[in-house]
């Protein structure tokens, strides 16, 4: 009876995860095709690059996308049921924003398009991070690069994000890249807002034995812990999302694992004024 149980719980939440990543996927290819590419708004990451060749190059933005992120999709991952699950996931991008292509921009002033259009895409990325699939490139990137600069991964990314919005003042205009900036900000608190809502919360944790931590955290928490990074990766950083009500028995494991980590976790009302505030 109670193994029914359990596998019925199971396959609920597996349900709930394939529906909820699908309606981010389509939210993601809504906002990217009818709001932010036809007016040449660039929400940063690897999704902005990929908005900046599509104009450069007149390549429909869904190839781009598959083309960019495939690589990526393939060496991050480390079993075949994860790739083949990313890789799922990525096609069906690509087939939602094929679908949309012909589709006319539903507003036609810009300022209005990167604030809908921030909302909508920010609330797609919320969503598939938030259920634990991997989403931009630019993560990645950044860990790497994270070996030879002495930057931290949230400094890095903002450089290359900042960069990417730079590029596309350049190319279409300063004007177009306020409104990039604008659509960068607007997807950034509605992703906030879809991690926080119930209570999920993205927690940063700087770790000498990153490793060691990783499954150790994977191991108690289960599907519940979605990391951002590849856990599994050299460093000293880790970024992924938990529920709130484990904060507390979060903060309790990580110091048992390795009393000199520090741990960030995003922004809460009750917290501090601070983007981030130190447990």
């Amino acid at each position: 009876m109670r193994e029914d149980i359990a596998n019925q719980s199971r396959y609920t939440k597996s349900v709930v995860r394939i529906i909820a990543i699908l309606f981010g996927v389509a939210l993601i290819s809504v906002g990217l095709e009818m709001f932010l590419s036809p007016h040449q708004i660039l929400p940063g990451g690897i999704k902005g690059i990929a908005i900046l060749l599509s104009h450069i190059t007149e390549m429909k933005l869904g190839l781009i996308l598959l083309f960019i992120n495939l690589p990526f999709v393939i060496f991050r991952r480390r079993n075949v049921k994860q790739t083949m699950t990313a890789l799922v996931a990525l096609i069906v991008t690509m087939l939602f924003t094929l679908l949309l292509y012909p589709t006319q921009p539903l507003v036609s002033e810009p300022l209005l398009a990167s604030i809908i259009g921030g909302v909508i895409f920010g609330s797609g990325i919320g969503l598939i991070v938030r259920y634990g699939w991997y989403v931009d490139g630019v993560n990645d990137v950044a860990v790497y690069l994270k070996k030879t600069i002495r930057l931290s991964i949230g400094e890095i990314l903002m450089i290359i994000n900042l960069t990417i919005l730079a590029c596309g003042g350049l190319y279409f205009g300063w004007d177009q890249a306020i409104h990039s900036v604008i659509a960068y900000y607007t997807a950034y608190k509605a992703i906030q807002f879809t991690l926080e809502y119930r209570s999920r919360k993205m927690v940063w944790v700087h770790s000498e034995v990153r490793e060691k931590l990783a499954n150790a955290l994977r191991q108690e928490f289960g599907q519940d812990i979605a990391f951002l990074t590849h856990a599994s990766q050299h460093g000293t950083e880790l970024f992924f999302t938990i529920s709130h009500h484990n904060i507390k028995k979060l903060n309790a494991m990580i110091q048992d694992v390795d009393q000199s980590a520090n741990m960030k976790v995003s922004y809460t009302s009750s917290a501090s004024s601070d983007p981030y505030y130190k447990i």
